[in-house]
């Protein structure tokens, strides 16, 4: 009686076949692993500057703040004179916060 050849050939071409498959996905999932590990690495990075620029955002807010509470002090110990050019100074930098502070704020949404 004779072997079918035939059937071990078949078997071995499919074995084959599958297994290229399977390298040629698994080949595709590191490529896909290496991809997503630098989009993260970029996201770290904006995010990082982002919350650099927000810190010094917020710090130069606090500042104005900070100049804001000092004028009010000028302003109390100030003379009936001094009042005008005091008074417009904190307007000034009322403006400048206010405007500082909404363009955070947008910034955020």
């Amino acid at each position: 009686m004779k072997k079918n050849n035939n059937f071990a050939t078949s078997t071995d071409e499919r074995d084959t076949k599958r297994q290229q498959y399977i390298d040629s996905l698994t080949s595709k999932l590191n490529e896909w692993d290496e991809d997503l590990e630098a989009l993260e690495i970029k996201m770290n990075k904006r995010i990082d500057k982002v919350k650099k620029t927000y810190r010094e955002n917020l710090a130069e807010l606090k500042a104005r703040r900070e100049r804001m509470s000092d004028k009010l002090s000028t302003l109390e110990e100030s003379s009936e004179e001094a009042f005008g050019p005091i008074k417009k100074d904190l307007e000034a930098l009322w403006k400048d916060t206010k405007r500082g502070l909404k363009n955070m704020r947008e910034q955020m949404k």
